[in-house]
């Protein structure tokens, strides 16, 4: 008998015994439940009736007596024929339910009331209805024991109704007990069969299975030489041992294979166990392949020490490359703004100077491409800091629209010199003061306008200001730069914002730049939180969207009130550029002006002499000078020449290049002439002297002023104290512009041309302010600043501001690290030397 036989009739035998022990106690159950469902059904309905016939008794003897008090209430008498009916009704149902012991007695009872006791109670209402009541209640005192009998034989039914079921009672305990017993006896026959069918299964099975999961743990853990002792057995136990022995062979023979191997003999040989064996067989050839590969490995490895070499060689060469990258664009931007600091300080000083209009223009025009060569400089600096994550924004209150402006006046000369209109509109909601960084907003839109005029042959380029959202104190701006150009398709637009990249190779070759503009925007967009969009189509123009939050300036002063009131008056817009008309319209009609727009001279001719016939006419017209079919100096003639449109000004708008002499403007009734894209405030002030020069009733009109900055005489920023600054400069015109820059602040200024001397003036002097350059001879301003600081005395804690053209990532740092205080970078600004005169000098209280 195998394993399987052995369990199976283990199993069955329990099975069976089981059923049979089960099939006893569930008949048994059946029958004590059939038991106690009859006593409940039989004995408790005998109580209940019992206690029925005991109130009908009473109803009954209730109603003889009411009858006997009132002979003639019929309802007394209904009440005891009705509680005679129940009582016979309620006698017939325990006769039907009473068991035979008790059936006499429910009959005796029944007699009673149907032989005695009715005749009585005939009799009794007879003697009442004649009127014999003393009679009669003689004859109901005789009644009453004999009702009273019959209720004691109706409580002898209930009480032998009681103790019949206490006897059945009984039979059920003694039923319940022997159930009780027999289940005893079936677990006890269950946990017999259970030990022997135990017993069977760890003999025949556990001890083995045991036996095997411990020789094969000690396998597992590399004790190869165990072996199971069951190998003798004829059942399926005899056949797991004989296999697991020779999978145990079959493993030592395999560890020896890959003992030869690790030790790195591959000349080992591999024993499969026949055709089956088919981990042998790929064994046998793993072998083999292996001894290929280890040749093969080994002559890689020899090549890879060769290219390692190599590499290590290119990686020095690179790093060497990528330092002398740096130090070359580190001289080159402090070589640069060295001489860039002469151009921009001289020029800013000569504005200061009285010059005549065209001298202004040309000196503005110097200093306008001295900054324009700087934000280059400023594109490769920051280009390299963004390399580095070094880039830092500076939130500071500005005036948006000047700031705007500008950047426009600073493209205007390359937009017009292609005939292309520039133009900003700037939406009337849009907040005129906010805080940001107003230097690298500038330089976001001089990228984004540069590149839209260097793509576009013919139209214009505007750049649209409005709100996105906005909230108490944030408002998120939406700067878009539209142009009617060439467009980008729409496969490489996912592109352009990559380093070095444009939209195709011939774009390059055509329009020339390096592609690092548009990454240099995105990056300094999403540093201030913002982000770049951008949509174009082929041959109809490009649109770059910027969306920044900036906060607004709520403490901004408001703007001073103009001398001429110009709510009312009727201004015409003639332009043949819709974008034009629509701005001009928005910036008339903002100050509280009255605006009509046309797109060509003979239009607006007759809607200037309509509106006169219906006495409305216009106060002003601004022309546009390039039209298709009437230019703006034809169209003035026309305006002056005609009687009706005497009183009429005309203000005209040039490019740059097209400037007109002042004698033939006047002799053609303009009254004056301003260079595209031009200011709001410019075009208001014009406008409200036009308005004014024709109150006046002057035949001409006065000539502009064009002074943008006029000479100012030096302004002290401190009250009554001339703080006593010393300029260390190896270079003799920075020299004289710092020099130059501090007096005008109202400062005393000493110079010397290295660090050694700063360090002796210093010493004998007690200066305010140190402003130091970096890069000088004999002794250089690190040094120099050491020098100070390991002195003794007030001195060693003197303000002392770098002031040099290192502009680099990480140069600021290295200044504050040697001792200074505060960092400039060339070319120095005004602003600069206030904001550092402002933040370190300290008056004395006796100044």
């Amino acid at each position: 008998m195998n394993i399987r036989q052995k369990l199976r009739f283990s199993f069955f035998s329990l099975l069976f015994t089981g059923t049979l022990l089960g099939a006893a106690l569930v008949g048994l159950a059946v029958e004590n439940v059939r038991r106690i469902e009859q006593i409940v059904k039989v004995y408790d309905v005998l109580q209940l009736k019992s206690l029925k016939l005991r109130f009908d008794m009473i109803l009954m003897s209730d109603g003889m007596r009411g009858y006997m008090l009132n002979p003639h209430d019929r309802s007394e008498h209904e009440r005891k024929l009705e509680a005679d009916r129940d009582f016979s009704r309620d006698v017939a149902e325990m006769k039907a339910l009473a068991p035979p012991e008790l059936t006499a007695r429910v009959q005796a009872a029944e007699r009673m009331d149907a032989d005695i006791l009715d005749r009585l109670e005939e009799h009794i209402m007879a003697l009442t209805a004649q009127g014999a009541d003393k009679e009669a209640r003689i004859q109901y005192q005789a009644y009453l024991p004999i009702r009273a009998r019959q209720v004691d034989l109706i409580d002898s039914v209930e009480a032998a109704a009681d103790s019949l079921k206490s006897a059945a009672m009984d039979k059920v305990t003694r039923a319940t007990r022997l159930a009780v017993a027999s289940a005893f006896v079936l677990v006890a026959a269950m946990a017999i069969g259970g030990a022997f069918a135990a017993h069977v299964v760890t003999r025949n099975l556990v001890g083995p299975l045991t036996d095997t999961a411990k020789l094969a743990t000690a396998a597992a853990e590399g004790d190869l030489g165990v072996k199971l002792a069951y190998d003798r057995r004829g059942d399926e136990i005899g056949e797991m041992s004989r296999a697991f022995n020779r999978f145990l062979d079959f493993l030592r023979d395999n560890v020896r294979v890959a003992n030869a191997i690790g030790a790195g003999d591959l000349s080992v040989e591999v024993r499969p166990r026949g055709p089956a064996d088919a981990f042998g067989r790929a064994l046998e050839r793993m072998v083999a392949s292996l001894r290929d590969a280890d040749q093969k490995l080994r002559a890689e490895l020899a090549a890879r020490h060769r290219a390692a070499e190599e590499l290590r060689a290119a990686k020095e060469a690179a790093e060497a490359g990528t330092k002398a990258k740096s130090e070359f664009l580190a001289n080159m931007s402090h070589e640069i703004r060295t001489p860039m600091n002469g151009v921009i300080g001289m020029t800013g000083l000569l504005l200061d100077t009285d010059l005549g209009a065209e001298q202004r223009e040309y000196a503005e025009t110097v200093r306008s491409s001295a900054e324009a060569l700087l934000t280059v400089i400023n594109d490769i600096l920051d280009f390299s800091r963004m390399e580095a994550g070094k880039m830092m924004i500076e939130p500071l209150p500005f005036d948006l629209r000047p700031a705007l402006e500008e950047t426009l006046d600073l493209l205007g000369f390359a937009s017009q010199r292609k005939g292309i209109d520039l133009v900003l509109r700037m939406a009337p909601q849009v907040p005129e003061r906010v805080v940001g960084d107003s230097g690298r907003i500038r330089q976001i839109l001089t990228n984004l306008i540069g590149n839209a005029i260097k793509f576009t042959e013919h139209g214009h380029v505007l750049l649209d200001v409005e709100i996105a959202s906005s909230t108490d104190s944030e408002a998120l701006l939406r700067f878009a730069v539209t142009d009617t150009g060439i467009g980008i398709p729409r496969d490489r637009l996912p592109h352009i914002f990559e380093k070095f990249t444009q939209a195709d190779a011939s774009t390059t070759r055509r329009f020339g730049g390096t592609g690092l503009g548009l990454a240099i925007s995105r990056q300094l967009t999403e540093l201030m939180g913002g982000r770049v969009e951008v949509s174009s189509k082929v041959g109809k123009g490009s649109t770059f969207t910027v969306l920044l939050p900036l906060r607004v300036d709520r403490r901004a002063p408001g703007a001073a009130p103009r001398m001429v009131d110009l709510v009312g008056l009727r201004v015409m817009v003639l332009d043949d550029n819709e974008v034009n008309r629509r701005v001009g319209h928005e910036q008339i009609t903002t100050v509280g002006m009255r605006n009509g727009s046309y797109g060509s001279a003979s239009e607006a001719l007759r809607a200037l002499r309509q509106v006169v016939d219906e006495d409305d006419p216009y106060d002003i017209v601004i022309a546009d000078f390039q039209m298709p079919d009437m230019d703006g100096e034809a169209f003035a003639r026309q305006v002056k020449a005609d009687p009706k449109l005497g009183e009429t000004v005309v203000v005209l708008l040039t490019s740059v290049g097209q400037t007109r002499e002042t004698a033939a403007l006047r002799e053609a009734g303009i009254f004056a002439c301003l260079t595209k894209p031009v200011r709001q405030s410019q075009l208001l002030n014009t406008l409200a002297a036009a308005w004014s020069s024709r109150n006046q009733k002057l035949s001409t009109p006065p000539k502009p002023e064009r002074r943008l900055n006029p000479a100012s005489a030096p302004v002290s920023l401190f009250k009554d104290y001339s703080p006593r600054v010393l300029v260390v400069e190896d270079n003799i015109i920075n020299q004289r512009i710092a020099a130059r820059l501090l007096q005008n602040l109202g400062c005393t200024v000493d110079v010397v041309a290295n660090g050694r001397e700063a360090v002796e003036m210093i010493g004998s002097i007690p200066y305010d302010l140190v402003l130091m350059d970096v890069q000088m001879p004999e002794m250089d301003g690190f040094a120099a600043t050491a020098e100070v600081r390991r002195g003794h005395g007030p001195q060693t804690s003197l303000p002392i501001v770098a002031m040099t053209a290192n502009a680099m990532a990480g140069d600021r740092e290295r200044c504050l690290e040697a001792g200074m205080n505060d960092y400039v970078s060339k070319p120095v600004h005004p602003e600069d030397l206030q904001r550092v005169l402002h933040q370190w000098v300290k008056v004395p209280a006796h100044a």
